[in-house]
């Protein structure tokens, strides 16, 4: 079995969160052959990959992101969408528990996933990584979602990823309307985060495929804005953020 990737961007991981990614690691290669979370090629250089981009992304979500003037303070609820094998749900959330998001408070997270294996998984994984404040949600994300937040009232913003899901913004922003039930979401905010190729370009025909923002990221951005950061020295990652404010 390999160790854990070098992260030179991420040199001081408590031994807690390393434990915890260790266990993680193990359940992923025990279970990977029947419910294909990952590739079944290399499978243990993907994986090492997959953790490590998550933990650079994190980094720049934490320290980049939601530092930035004018963002939202509210406390984060975090939803990951087709959260699968868990990449970057459990990381994140991990990060988020163990290393804290700045000045913010982070709720709690929601991973959807509607397929019952790995719905199955991600519950096994969060026991195994001793995770807390943190469920699945075996079902959909949009207009037939029985799925409700738990959280406490008042405004929130909601960080959303999609690490292989396919929707539009407004399809993000909807399932959150209705994520949110009979809540006023007037003063939500939503950070929507993908991730692409450090090199891809953010023009006119990726905003409309994924309904962007047309405005891009400036000194003063406050209102909807979207922008591609490239993610870890010499690697390959883009972390795509757009962020609705005010909903």
């Amino acid at each position: 079995m390999t160790d854990l990737p070098d992260l030179p961007d991420l040199p001081d991981l408590p031994e807690r969160v390393q434990s915890a990614l260790r266990a993680y690691r193990e359940e992923v290669l025990r279970w990977n052959a029947s419910f294909s979370l990952i590739s079944r090629i290399d499978t243990e250089i993907r994986l090492a990959e997959l953790v490590e981009e998550s933990l650079s992304t994190y980094e720049t979500l934490r320290d980049v992101v939601l530092s930035r003037p004018g963002m939202s303070r509210h406390a984060l609820h975090y939803v990951d969408l087709g959260s699968g094998a868990g990449i970057p749900g459990l990381v994140w959330h991990l990060l988020a528990s163990e290393t804290g998001c700045g000045e913010r408070v982070w709720e709690a997270s929601t991973l959807v996933e509607p397929r019952h294996k790995r719905a199955w998984f991600l519950e096994r994984a969060i026991q195994v990584m001793n995770l807390r404040d943190i469920r699945v949600g075996e079902d959909q994300w949009g207009a037939r979602s029985a799925l409700r937040a738990e959280m406490a009232p008042g405004a929130v913003t909601g960080l959303i990823s999609l690490k292989a899901l396919h929707l539009t913004d407004d399809e993000v922003i909807a399932g959150w309307r209705r994520y949110r039930g009979d809540a006023d979401v007037s003063r939500d905010s939503l950070v929507i985060c993908r991730f692409r190729k450090r090199d891809d370009v953010l023009g006119d025909s990726l905003r409309r495929k994924l309904g962007l923002p047309v405005a891009g990221l400036t000194e003063s951005s406050t209102g909807p804005w979207a922008h591609l950061y490239p993610v870890g020295a010499d690697r390959p990652w883009g972390l795509l953020v757009s962020v609705h404010s005010d909903l």
